[in-house]
């Protein structure tokens, strides 16, 4: 069972647009209505989150093989690279991304697309910095940035 991320975030939109005009209409003030909107699109992250985690183990693995409670997860251990633990922290900034058009481009990448944006973007290394992490050489980590930049200029 997958999540429908354009499909739920409508239903979600569409909910909070009539719970809106309900709130005020019962006298509710903004912050308040504010406050239960960030509290409900928190709890649909969190929801989209754990479905994006419960894809299913590949047959050669069993749970066993999972890391275990207490040592760190790297961007390859989640079925769903940015499923949980440190991998969620890491990725903080695809929970945020508020379009769905992005979002669904984010969507196409590989984890190690995901790592490279998030180490030139969030934390601001360099391309010789981000390919040291990575193991790799700059050219390589230029051509990863050529082959990104092609599929969010896809569609425009």
């Amino acid at each position: 069972m997958g999540f429908n991320y354009a499909k739920e975030k409508e239903k979600f939109d569409r909910t909070w647009a009539m719970l809106c005009q309900q709130y005020e209409a019962a006298g509710m003030s903004q912050d308040a209505i504010k406050e239960l909107y960030d509290f409900d699109w928190n709890w649909f992250k969190s929801r989209r989150r754990y479905f994006n985690w419960l894809a299913d183990l590949p047959e050669s693995m069993s749970v066993e093989d999972l890391p275990q409670e207490g040592t760190e997860m790297t961007l390859g251990d989640s079925p769903a690279h940015y499923g949980a633990g440190t991998a969620t922290e890491r990725y903080w900034w695809i929970e945020e991304v508020g379009d769905s058009e992005l979002l669904q481009k984010l969507m196409l990448l590989c984890a190690d697309d995901i790592e490279v944006l998030t180490c030139l973007v969030f934390e601001e290394c360099t391309q010789e910095e981000t390919a040291q992490r990575l193991g790799r050489k700059q050219q390589a980590v230029s051509r990863q940035i050529l082959k990104i930049r092609k599929i969010f200029q896809k569609g425009e």
